[in-house]
């Protein structure tokens, strides 16, 4: 799974909850949930990994 590892607990994603009409940014936790940050449950639909942070080539 390539995704921003915010802390040991959970990985964050951009995603699509169900019944939304805009992707949004949540957290999958080790033990299988989406949350927010303040750990509120979501049942999202689709999911992508965050993008690569950017770095300057040199």
């Amino acid at each position: 799974m390539n995704a921003y590892l915010r802390n040991k607990y959970a990985a964050e994603f951009i995603v699509m909850i169900k019944w939304a009409n805009k992707p949004t940014t949540l957290y999958f936790t080790r033990n299988g949930k989406w949350v927010d940050e303040e750990w509120n449950a979501y049942d999202v639909i689709a999911w992508q990994p965050l993008p690569e942070p950017y770095s300057q080539e040199k």
